[in-house]
């Protein structure tokens, strides 16, 4: 009985040590990332992001009810940490008095990320932690605080 304790012991002094590794590295990744994003270098850690392949690549397109209509989309990476970047914009031009604005679905409510500026290059974002899916709708200039208009592009996380 006492080698099956000290046996349980050295597991779960193993399983703490490995899970106190992968904390780690998750806490070097988000800092050389926020870093980066800090120091104006949006592009470098965008690409880093878009590397790594522990991260969740999104294509947002149009909900299946509307796909032969458009040929917009929206790729974009979401790290292991929440951290977003956009790293393919192919949406039309909004015309001067609409923007595209960036939605998280979580339960119960829809939360803006964001505006998507024509011609700015990896514009960065956070995912709330309990999101389901992302949308892109197509707001009045300068954008919402709740989303108005129906989604443009749609991607399940």
């Amino acid at each position: 009985m006492r080698r099956l304790g000290v046996g349980l012991f050295v597991v779960l002094v193993v399983a703490v040590v490995a899970l106190s590794v992968a904390v780690i590295r998750k806490d070097a990744n988000l800092d050389r990332l926020h870093d980066r994003s800090e120091k104006g270098n949006l592009h470098q850690a965008a690409w880093d992001a878009g590397n790594n392949p522990d991260n969740r690549h999104l294509s947002l397109v149009p909900p299946s009810s509307n796909r032969s209509d458009s040929d917009e989309r929206l790729d974009v990476v979401v790290t292991t940490t929440g951290q977003g970047f956009v790293l393919k914009n192919n949406l039309h031009s909004p015309g001067a008095s609409r923007i595209h604005q960036l939605w998280a679905v979580t339960p119960g409510k829809v939360i803006s990320l964001g505006v998507l500026p024509p011609r700015i290059d990896n514009p960065a974002f956070v995912v709330p932690e309990d999101a389901t899916e992302l949308q892109v709708s197509l707001e009045p200039r300068p954008g919402e605080v709740t989303q108005t208009q129906t989604p443009l592009l749609v991607a399940k996380l």
